[in-house]
């Protein structure tokens, strides 16, 4: 089984930068197949004039190259893949429901029902919860810091 490849990228490149194919997989394939469809463009311009060796040896390094960028595509797009079954929340997998009468654990106060659901690379598992006294009022809480409310009160 192959390996899986790690992002050597510092923080401030992976959150604010362009990161690179493996924390940015969906820029990258777009880089990737934009060059695909350059060097595709050369090849077939210069098969026009094709009349010598030079021209066959240009071909088969060209070919090589395109062989290698179809790699890096097919490594973006498992990528993408992967990181979305990873991150994707379902309803049989999730803490709390929608409608579920939830507080924080610590800190500030917050008590409300969920009315959402999110997930981040840093959050798998997140929810947006409306406060009980302000009406419309909704923050978001990774599931960690939440608990449900005891119906007991």
């Amino acid at each position: 089984m192959k390996e899986k490849q790690k992002c050597n990228c510092d923080l401030r490149t992976t959150l604010v930068g362009d990161g690179c194919s493996i924390c940015n997989p969906e820029l990258y394939l777009e880089i990737f197949i934009d060059r695909l469809n350059d060097l595709n463009e050369e090849k077939l311009k210069r098969s026009m004039f094709a009349n010598n060796h030079d021209f066959v040896d240009a071909l088969i390094l060209r070919a090589e190259e395109i062989i290698t960028i179809q790699d890096a595509i097919i490594g973006c797009q498992a990528r993408i893949l992967s990181s979305k079954q990873e991150t994707k929340l379902t309803a049989n997998d999730t803490k709390f429901k929608r409608g579920a009468h939830v507080r924080k654990r610590s800190g500030l106060e917050w008590q409300g029902h969920v009315v959402g659901e999110y997930s981040t690379k840093l959050t798998p598992e997140g929810y947006a919860v409306e406060s009980d006294t302000h009406a419309g009022s909704v923050q978001i809480y990774p599931a960690a810091a939440l608990e449900l409310v005891s119906s007991s009160k």
